[in-house]
């Protein structure tokens, strides 16, 4: 099928930007041409790279009769926050399963999350944490799965229908939104006379990754375009510790190829499974603070103007600005960097402390002194 023909809503702000960017090109002492790919500008709840998956989810959900919207991730997921978003807008309910336990104040996407009207769950794995890996494995599933259906049955007792999205919308309909944003960005690139040799991405879920690597091989193929202008390779930078990147890697394949299976694709895997490319996590860990993201952080604000978060996109963003002091790219390579959003967890608290420790300063006062006379 055709990805024009697969049933879709709005939900996203689309065509998003595609910039030069000179000041942090300068930066880097003009070796290589720098731009950014503003997928923080999708519109929803701030904008991020879940808005796109949602265009085709959230239509799968109102075809299909369901009025309630659940899904999975950290205490600040932007998935969930743009989910939430997404069902006050079309007029449905919203469940956010969060691993942790419940935080004392509301802060970054909780605030936001309650304000949409989102019913905030929690799976408390700090309990779990004293097992060895694998039987926290298996316990933290077995939790999750028993209290998914709780709640569905809890719903479904009111009349809700209640529609799963799994962690970072990474299914195969999902992932259709970045299928169409390698289309949109092919296009950019071919509006603006320009060339692309490196498209540079925050790895998590792996439902973007998937996407962008299905976009490039469908839209290369005669029947679908046969778009040119696809000569570039993708490179994924984790923001996470993962222990088997080769497991990362299978499970991103199998999805890939469930999506090609399920839509009637036909696309070579394996060449797909060839290009598929890693470089190991940056900074502290998933969602830790850490100074050298923060200073990356600062770099892309100070030179461009534009927010990174420091959970995804700053941790993204130093791979990047680490490969760009190494021999990883020849001279004069144009290299994308796909902003994927995520900025509200700047405002998290302990991301807060850490910027407030850099980036103190000496305010003057100005003032007039007033008498009496």
């Amino acid at each position: 099928m055709k990805l024009e023909k697969i049933p879709s809503v709005k939900v996203s702000f689309l065509p998003t930007p595609l910039e030069f960017m000179p000041n942090l090109t300068k930066y880097f002492n003009n070796r290589n041409p720098l731009y950014i790919k503003r997928d923080d500008c999708t519109g929803l709840a701030f904008g991020g790279n879940k808005a796109r998956k949602l265009d085709y989810l959230i239509a799968d959900a109102l075809e299909n009769g369901y009025t309630t919207l659940l899904t999975y991730g950290g205490p600040q997921t932007n998935n969930g926050r743009q989910i939430a978003a997404a069902a006050a807008r079309f007029g449905m309910k919203s469940i956010i399963l969060a691993d942790g336990i419940p935080p004392k104040r509301n802060f970054g996407n909780i605030l936001l999350d309650l304000l949409f009207d989102c019913d905030l769950r929690f799976i408390d794995t700090i309990s779990l944490k004293k097992l060895p890996e694998e039987e926290y494995n298996e316990a933290y599933n077995i939790l999750k799965t028993e209290t998914t259906k709780k709640i569905i049955n809890e719903y479904e007792a009111k009349g809700e229908k209640v529609y799963v999205i799994p962690a970072g919308s990474s299914n195969h309909i999902g992932i259709l939104g970045y299928v169409n944003a390698m289309k949109e960005i092919v296009e950019q690139i071919q509006e603006k006379k320009i060339k692309i040799d490196y498209i540079v991405c925050a790895l998590g879920s792996g439902g973007t990754c998937a996407g962008l690597y299905i976009g490039k091989k469908l839209y290369a193929d005669k029947d679908m375009g046969n778009m040119g202008n696809m000569d570039f390779e993708i490179i994924n930078i984790s923001v996470s510790f993962m222990d088997n990147y080769k497991k990362l890697k299978q499970n991103i394949i199998k999805l890939i190829k469930k999506t090609i299976e399920h839509w009637d694709w036909e696309i070579d895997i394996d060449d797909i499974e060839e290009k598929l490319h890693f470089e190991h996590i940056q900074g502290a860990g998933y969602d830790i603070p850490d100074k050298e993201t923060r200073e990356a952080i600062h770099l892309l604000a100070r030179t461009e103007g534009i927010l990174l978060d420091p959970c995804y996109t700053g941790k993204a963003f130093l791979g990047l600005c680490n490969l760009l002091q190494t021999d990883r790219f020849s001279k004069d390579a144009s290299i994308l960097f796909l902003h994927t959003g995520g900025t509200p967890a700047l405002y998290s608290r302990y991301h807060l402390d850490g910027f407030n420790k850099d980036l103190k300063f000496d305010a003057k006062v100005y003032k007039i002194e007033i008498t009496d006379d």
